[in-house]
């Protein structure tokens, strides 16, 4: 596992927002972004991990009905980790390699 560095990685940066930005999504910058992979010859690609918010700042609260922007009481980011085929909703990071095909972000 390593930590990606935005700054230093611009072009990973650029890569994330692109899948993201196909979903509704943003990455959080004020996150920490982790990268996995490759490890074994069963898994020879690499996956990120991190926090993303919706791109729409008038998107609503996943739980209340005000904006996510005005709502301060609940936690309206994803924990996300991207795959080369797919990106999924994960309630930890530590979770990243049990994703299951229902926690599946699908491209709006």
């Amino acid at each position: 596992m390593g930590v990606l560095n935005f700054e230093r990685q611009k072009h990973i940066l650029t890569h994330i927002q692109k899948i993201l930005a196909r979903r509704g999504l943003a990455p959080d910058s004020d996150s920490i972004w982790e990268i996995h992979g490759p490890h074994s010859p069963h898994m020879n690609y690499v996956t990120y991990v991190g926090h993303a918010v919706p791109r729409d700042q008038d998107e609503k609260c996943r739980i209340c009905n005000l904006t996510w922007k005005k709502c301060k009481i609940h936690s309206n980011y994803y924990c996300v980790v991207i795959y080369p085929k797919g990106v999924f909703e994960i309630d930890d990071p530590a979770e990243w390699a049990r994703v299951r095909s229902e926690d599946r972000i699908m491209v709006m």
